[in-house]
Parts: C-alpha cells; structure tokens; sequence
C-alpha cells in the first residue's frame, strides 16, 4: 500500500458431523470450556495477526512478557488460566506470522522470463483470452541454470494449447503474484490462494507437451474416480441437474448458472454447494447403513468408515471444511471405540487447534470460519434455543433451534464476508436439509450403482432429478421473495464484537445462576456500551473522503462528506454485452459501496450517458435507495449515447429518485462546507457525447477536486484557468491523447491527478497526457496499477493511500 501525505494549496455452514448435538452438562465440564477456550484464543491469536501484521520479534517479546504473566501467577488458579490464554493467544499470533512470512521458492523468478516445467494438475478452466490450469512446477531453467522448486501456481496458456490432467509440459513465460484487492474491502485473494499453497501465476508466452500421464498413481486414482463420479452424473441427468449434483457430491461449481448460484445465496443454502460436514456425514449415514449387515467389530467398521470418507475427501481435494468433519469423526470413532462419551465443544477445539497448527493461513479461507463459525453456533447456542422454543411443536423444535443457532452465530461472520443476511434461512433450511441429505444419500447410491452399471444408475438418479427440480425450485422462488434478505454495509469491528458479547451473555444468563443474579446490571452495562458505540458510529467526521474506485476502463467517485453524505460520480460498467460483457456494477461498484458502510446514496451525479459511467448505476439502484440523480443538461445524439440511459430513468420513476439536469452556473450543496458547482456543458448539445460530460468542482474549505468526465480539448479550451484550479484533478477521458492539453494541464495546477483506466484497446493512458502531467509536477495515481485511490482531507491537508503498492 502506498501512502502519500500532501499540503493543499489554493486552490474502504457446515452441519458437521451427524451426531446428537444434546451434551452431558455435568461431566467434564471444565475441561471441556478450557479446551473451547483455548482453541478460540489460538484462532483469535491467528486473525489479530492478519490484520495487525506484527513483526516476529515483537509477537516473540509479548510471548516473553505473557510467560513471565504465567510464573508470576502460578498459584492463583483463575489468574494462572487468564494468562495461560493469553500465551495461547500469542503463540496463535507467531504461528501465523511465521507462516506467512514464508516465502514462496519461485518469487526469486518474479517478472522475470524463464522457462520451466510444469505437471498439470487439473481440467483447464476458461479466464477470458487464456486457459487457466492448476500446474505444479518441477524445474525451472533462469539464465542457464536449472533450479528444481516443486511448488503450485495457476498456469495460463493460450486457448490453442489444451493439456489433460497429468501432462508434463515445458513452458516460456512470467512468474507474476496473484493479483491483489482492486478496492478497500475487496476479497484478499492473494491470501486465500496462498492458505491453499498456491502463490503465484505464469502467463505464458509458449507451451508444449513434453510427456502424458505423469501424475503419478495415487494423483492419477484420486483424479480419474472424480472424474467418473461427474461423468456418471452427467449421463444419467441433464445438464443444470447434474451441475447442482456435481456442485453438491464433488464441491466443483463451474458448470452451475450465476443466477442459480445467486439464488442459493441469498437464501443462505451456498453450504449446500460446498462439501462440507453435512455431506461428510450424509456419507456417514450411508457407510454404516451398508455396513450394518456385515458382522463386525466396532473398531473395523470404524476404520472402514474412516478409510472410505478420506478417500472421498482426498477425491474432492480436501476442502477445510470436510477436513474439519473428517477429525471430528475421528474422534467420535475413536471415542466409541475407547468407551468414551463424545463431546461436541471439544472435538470440534481439537479439530480447530489441529487445522490451525499446519494451516495458519486458513484463517484466510472463508470456508474454515463459516464451517467453524456454525458448528460453534450449534453447540453454544442449540441447548440455549432447544429450551426456550418449548411452543413450537416436538416434531420441529430441534430443526427450529438449529437453524436458528446456527442463523444466530454467523450473521455476522456472512454480513463481513458477504455484506447480504438471509432472512428467509431460518425457516427454509429446516425444509430444504432433509431435502438435501435425501438428495446427497441418493446421489451417493446412485454414484455407487453407476460404477457397477449404467441402467440401474438411470433408475437410482430418475428419483434425484425430481428432488433437485424442487430444490431448486424452493430456492428460486425463496430468493425472489422481497422479504428473503438485505444487504448490510460493513460495519466496524466493535459492532460485531458488541454483537457477539451479547451473545455470550444471554447464554451465560440461561446456563448459569450466577449469571441471572446479576443480570439486571449486566443488561445495564451492555445497553450503555451499545449506545455509546452506536453513538461513536454515527458521529460526524471532520474530514471529506474520496474513494475513486477500480472499476476497471471507466469511471466511479464515492465522496462521503463530513457529515456523512454520500455522492457518486458515475458509476462504472461494461461497453458491451454478450460473451465479453461482465457486471461491473454488480461484481465491483457495489461491494465497494458496501465495503465503504455506505448504507444510502444521497445524490448520483452522471457525467455523461457512456456505459462504461453509467451502465453500472442500474445495479447500485437495484440496492441503494438513491435521493437524487443528476444527468448533464444536454446529450448527444440517440446514436451516440447508451442504450441503458432509458433504463436508467425508469429505475428513478420506480424507485422515487428525483431526477435534475445541470450545467454550468448550477451547483449541489453537500453539507456544511461542502458543495459542487458545474462549470460545463454550457451552450447547446455537440455532437460528441464526451464533451456534453458534467465538469464539477467539489470545494470543501481550501481543497478543491476537479470531475471532468470525458471531456477533450475542445471542452477544455472554454474552462477558464481561474475556475479550474484544483487540488486534486479527476484525468479526463481516462488520460486520452485528446484531452489533458497543456493549457488546461497549466491551469489545473493539480497536486494529485488520478486516472481512472483499465485494460483497453484506446491506449489510456496515452504517453503524451502522462508526459504533460508529470511536467506539471502532478502526482499521477493510475486505478489498473496502484487499486482504487483513496483521498481524505480536513479541508488543509491531504491524504492519498492506495489500495495497491
């Protein structure tokens, strides 16, 4: 991240397994929540490392300081257990940091050419231009020496070059990292590949087979049963059936609609599509069943179960999830075998401390903290909801207060990673799991008939093909419902932990007496530190904000002002529809927003009626409640403009937006010291649609930031110099050879300039507008390298981070 300080002149669920979730309360008890809490401090240890960064050697010298904590109170029982927690906690911190602070072997060959080789480990998936595989990397060759670093990393290749699983093939390209956050708040993946051990990509610039099947036999079994397991599903049903069914045995999504997968979503049912403990022990189920008839042992029909559900988590590559099922089966079996009673708190702590110890970086896996987060849920949570739903009837009770638990516990964690809560989950999981586990059982038997023979799987499948069409059916129409969910900003980290607290307390109150004496002050304490949070949240800032997003080759401006009104320049979107069109405003301008906590939008302001600045404001629309919309006082010909503009001016007249057009000698005042005056169009429509763009200049005390749209010279010329000068200069026309001209350049004095450009066939930037920028002595921030640019200010001084280094 960069991060420039300027002085202004002039001018952001896994059931697990299928086990009775009722627990023996009096035995082991303390044991049972040391170990709970033990693990939860480990994993706590882990997230505040993620997000802090501390150095070794400061985590090394708290570690020092906590054991000496731990000696000072050896005799005193409640403070020796505080601080043993605490050396947990940190060594949760120091196993993470020394986990991520290794490198990869390959980032020695990082922009640089080489050629190496590499085994193809997966089907190839199509990203655009280029077929992207998973490849492990056997040798590579850097000026003429041979290094041997076996490491993974995602290969793209040209489409004419298609390789199978198990190839060995030579490549000439570029080792490059995986591409990091493009806007605040923006999914980590960098980090989420690298919790997989994959941390780079080769683009290359040539590739060729040097020798087929070469995985080996354990890889080429794993890779090959998988493959049938999708092949039976794929002839025995059609092709949307079987993408749901392959999504719900194998976890593999690829070939499911967005629109469906979307559905599932906001229904809050994606657990369903990812291989988690519900389909571990639906497999349970089914394995002891089959079983049952052979007369064996406890331990053997154990160490069978195990062997068949570790194949079938290797088969499926071993999501977090499934990982943290399969311990806890272990567990469950070995305790049965030993004679022990089972205990959920603590196996599903020894499965989290174990995961964590060789997968620190899991914390980075949302999977990992959704399954965690729900099976947490369930065993804190259930007992508590099991006892006050005494009205609903004994046939629902358990399902009702599952659902609820688990809805209970990870709203939170779903609203961070996803800013969307379900509401319509509590009561369609209750419907939709006994589905599912008919549907997983099925799938399974049908699976396991098709290997012996294809007729009776047909008949096994028939039967799933109905359920999955009423599955999804339910889904679809659950997810239309107005009711069915809402998006929620991002919110501050002591919000969700003043959630969470009250959590803990409610479950305290029920199970424990001393909790109730005293809960007429503890409901007093709580309720004052949430007004006082709350009260902290709403507080006006004394500073202005501007957040030009990445939205790729187009344009969008967040501005949150002091007293937290929020206006949007522009909105993003794609140029063109069909096989290349993508939703930017859906897949990137949202999430921005809500990454920013912006939970209404006060005015909307289109420079001018190109897709690639408006198109994306029908999906802001479609979740914002929008005041005000302002469009240019005049447009271009039909011809010239979008086709979404009409659409646009529909979703106003439906959603109630007031509608102005302006031009120069208007103005918008954003609060107190805060306004925008238009200075162009002026005069009459011209036949460019850019230089009809909306040119505004946002003031707020001395700092002044020029809008500019699309504007070329000839728009620039009628600016006159003294109603231009800015602190900041939004780059017209994405940095175009035609626009930016020296004069205007002269005129603007700008400190920071920031050009709003992705990749694209104009040439934007052009080498002509960057070189009479930085002749001027303007700081140049361009989105496709340094993220989206991020400018605070007091109304003095100015503060300029990037999202990207």
């Amino acid at each position: 991240m960069i991060e420039t300080i300027y002085y202004t002149e002039n001018c952001k669920y896994g059931c697990g397994n299928m086990v009775n979730i009722r627990q023996n309360e009096e035995h082991h008890g303390s044991g049972r929540y040391t170990m709970t809490g033990t693990a939860i401090a480990f994993l706590c240890g882990a997230i505040t490392a993620s997000i802090i960064l501390p150095g070794v050697l400061i985590i090394l010298s708290a570690l020092f300081l906590s054991l000496l904590i731990v000696l000072i109170n050896k005799h005193k029982r409640e403070s020796l257990k505080a601080a043993l927690i605490l050396v947990v906690f940190i060594g949760g911190m120091l196993n993470y940091s020394i986990s991520l602070g290794l490198s990869a072997k390959l980032d020695m060959f990082d922009g640089r050419t080489a050629v190496y080789e590499f085994l193809i480990l997966d089907g190839p998936v199509e990203r655009g231009k280029y077929l992207q595989y998973t490849a492990e990397s056997l040798s590579v060759v850097h000026e003429g020496r041979s290094y041997d670093f076996r490491e993974k990393v995602f290969l793209k290749v040209k489409k004419d070059k298609v390789f199978r699983f198990g190839d060995k093939v030579i490549v000439e390209g570029i080792f490059s990292d995986i591409a990091e956050a493009r806007n605040p708040g923006d999914f980590n993946y960098r980090l989420y590949y690298k919790s997989k051990g994959i941390n780079k990509t080769v683009e290359a610039s040539d590739a060729a087979l040097l020798e087929p099947d070469s995985a080996g036999v354990i890889r080429t079994i794993l890779y090959l049963s998988k493959e049938k397991v999708k092949s039976i599903i794929n002839e025995a049903l059609p092709a949307e059936e079987a993408a749901i069914l392959t999504g719900i045995i194998t976890g593999d999504k690829t070939d499911i609609d967005e629109d469906t997968r979307d559905a599932y979503m906001h229904t809050g049912l994606s657990h369903i599509l990812s291989v988690s403990g519900l389909h571990v022990g639906f497999l349970m189920l089914l394995v002891t069943f089959m079983l049952k008839p052979f007369n064996l042992g406890k331990k053997t029909k154990g160490i069978i179960t195990m062997s068949i559900i570790t194949y079938y988590i290797l088969l499926i590559g071993a999501p977090m999830p499934s990982v943290r099922a399969l311990i806890m089966l272990g567990v469950l079996i070995a305790g049965k075998a030993a004679g022990r009673d089972y205990d959920l708190k603590a196996s599903i702590s020894f499965a989290l401390m174990l995961i964590l110890l060789f997968r620190p970086l899991g914390v980075h896996d949302p999977g990992f903290i959704i399954s965690f987060g729900a099976m947490y849920s369930i065993a804190l949570l259930h007992p508590v909801l099991y006892g006050i739903l005494r009205f609903v009837p004994s046939f629902l009770r358990s399902a009702s207060a599952l659902s609820l638990s688990v809805w209970l516990g990870l709203a939170p964690i779903l609203a961070c990673y996803f800013n969307y809560i379900s509401l319509v989950s509590i009561i369609i999981n209750i419907v939709v799991v006994p589905l599912a586990f008919t549907i997983t059982l099925t799938g399974f038997v049908g699976i396991f008939a098709g290997i012996v023979s294809r007729i009776a799987a047909l008949y096994v499948f028939s039967t799933d093909y109905y359920l999955i069409k009423l599955l999804t059916f339910i889904i679809k129409k659950a997810a239309e419902l107005p009711t069915a969910g809402f998006y929620i900003p991002t919110l501050p980290a002591y919000l969700y932990g003043l959630y969470y607290v009250g959590i803990g307390l409610t479950i305290a109150c029920f199970r424990s007496a001393y909790f109730r004496i005293y809960i007429r002050r503890l409901a007093a304490v709580y309720l004052i530190a949430a007004a006082v949070l709350l009260s902290v949240y709403n507080m006006p800032s004394s500073r202005l904000k501007l957040i030009f997003f990445d939205v790729g080759q187009g344009d969008s401006c967040c501005i949150i002002t002091p007293g937290k009104k929020v206006v949007l320049v522009d909105g993003g979107g794609s140029p063109g529809k069909g096989e290349y069109y993508y939703d930017v405003g859906g897949k990137i301008t949202v999430p921005a927003l809500l990454h920013q906590g912006v939970w209404r939008i006060d005015t909307v302001v289109v420079s001018h009626l190109h897709d690639d600045h408006m198109e994306g404001l029908l999906a802001v629309m479609e979740v914002y409640p929008v005041k005000n919309l302002i469009l240019p006082r005049f447009s271009g010909s039909q011809e010239d403009i979008s086709g979404n503009s009409g659409a646009l001016l529909d979703k106003c007249r439906e959603k109630g937006t007031k509608v102005y057009r302006m031009g120069k000698g208007d103005y918008v005042k954003l609060g107190d010291k805060v306004r925008m005056d238009f200075l162009s169009p002026v005069g009459e429509a011209r036949s460019n649609e850019n230089e009809n763009s909306l040119v505004g200049m946002l003031t707020y005390q001395s700092f002044r930031a020029l809008f500019t749209g699309d504007i070329g010279k000839e728009t620039e010329a009628g600016l006159p110099a003294e109603a231009v000068c800015s602190s900041v200069l939004k780059v017209p026309h994405h940095g175009s050879g035609l626009s930016s001209s020296e004069g205007f350049i002269e005129g603007v004095k700008p400190r920071v300039s920031v050009i709003s450009v992705g990749k694209n066939n104009y040439g934007h930037p052009s080498p002509d507008a960057m070189k009479r920028l930085n002749a001027a002595g303007s700081m140049v921030y361009r989105t496709d390298e340094a993220g989206a640019v991020v400018i605070t200010t007091d109304g003095k001084h100015m503060k300029v981070k990037t999202v990207r280094r």
